[in-house]
């Protein structure tokens, strides 16, 4: 990476970290400068910003962004900061990662956006798959059942809400976890969890829900809660089941559906680089799919946030999203 945009990304941050400017301008080139300054880091072979930048600092002020409950396009900016930044050390400690993933998981699941304009349609579609490369990246930060079971307990509460949506979003996000979780090297090593059977139970309850991309969701959950309690007693599956084997469910008509589209990179061409170390995260691409998509109605006009803070590029992922899918 070019020194100078390396530069300029940091200076962005520590701008931020001092002054604390809350107008978007400000905002957006903190959390826009987080991801190029991470990439720059690992490509030197480093896996930190300090002593110019203080990971658990840069953290803190984005969580304080996602408390403000900011217009959808800043969140996705939070949560691919908050991404690129998991990928250094030092992990996360648990009284700094409660509040993100409070603040991450209660503004992405239970965000109303449907009457934001048209042009910020394909971004808010992105924002669960956000979350769930957020949450993939915090489990390999430190892939064990004590932070899985952590991040379990803020996405249960709302595997129970009232609202399908938010069920439905929440439930795409349990299942891609543990799709993430059954596919990191040592995770069947750490020690046991005890709480498994409450959330084999609790994502059972779904298998008979009428939509059909529901109960999909929680047959892949479940079955991936098997392949973890197999892998931790060492064994694995007789042959290759999937999850309607597994959970003896009649075979339903029709392939998956497709994702959400695949457009270009979200933001400047030159930040797009791979972030993430060599991980083999691979989010299940139906399981990321939030099945209340398209459920729109008449939108408004353009939002003042967005005309004054959002480069005019192509609408897509940002560069962690994209490594991890």
């Amino acid at each position: 990476m070019d020194s100078r945009v390396e530069e300029g990304a940091i200076y962005d941050i520590e701008e931020q970290l001092h002054t604390r400017d809350t107008s978007p301008a400000a905002l957006q080139r903190f959390l826009l400068a987080v991801p190029p300054a991470c990439l720059a880091a690992l490509q030197r072979g480093e896996d930190t910003l300090a002593p110019r930048c203080c990971k658990d600092t840069m953290m803190a002020r984005i969580v304080e962004i996602m408390e403000d409950s900011p217009p959808p396009l800043v969140l996705a900016d939070c949560l691919n900061a908050a991404c690129s930044l998991s990928t250094l050390q030092p992990p996360l400690q648990a009284q700094l990662l409660s509040p993100l993933l409070r603040a991450a998981v209660g503004q992405t699941v239970s965000g109303d956006w449907q009457q934001e304009p048209i042009h910020t349609q394909q971004f808010i579609r992105a924002l669960p798959v956000d979350l769930q490369a957020l949450l993939a990246s915090l489990l390999a930060e430190s892939p064990d059942t004590a932070r899985l079971q952590l991040i379990m307990e803020h996405l249960s509460p709302w595997l129970e809400s009232r609202l399908p949506q938010e069920r439905a979003r929440a439930l795409g996000s349990t299942t891609a976890l543990l799709g993430v979780a059954t596919t990191l090297p040592g995770f069947e090593n750490s020690a046991d969890w005890p709480r498994m059977g409450h959330h084999v139970a609790q994502l059972g309850l779904f298998i008979s829900d009428p939509s059909e991309d529901v109960s999909r969701l929680a047959r892949k959950g479940v079955h991936s809660l098997y392949r973890l309690l197999l892998h931790h007693r060492g064994k694995e599956p007789s042959r290759d089941l999937g999850p309607r084997d597994t959970l003896r469910v009649p075979a339903a008509g029709g392939g998956d559906p497709a994702l959400f589209p695949q457009t270009g990179p979200r933001g400047d061409a030159s930040l797009c680089g791979p972030l993430l170390p060599p991980v083999p995260l691979h989010l299940p691409r139906d399981a990321c799919r939030d099945p209340w998509e398209g459920k729109g109605s008449d939108l408004p006009a353009e939002s003042p946030w967005f005309v004054s803070c959002r480069p005019q590029h192509p609408p897509g992922r940002g560069p962690v999203v994209q490594a991890l899918l």
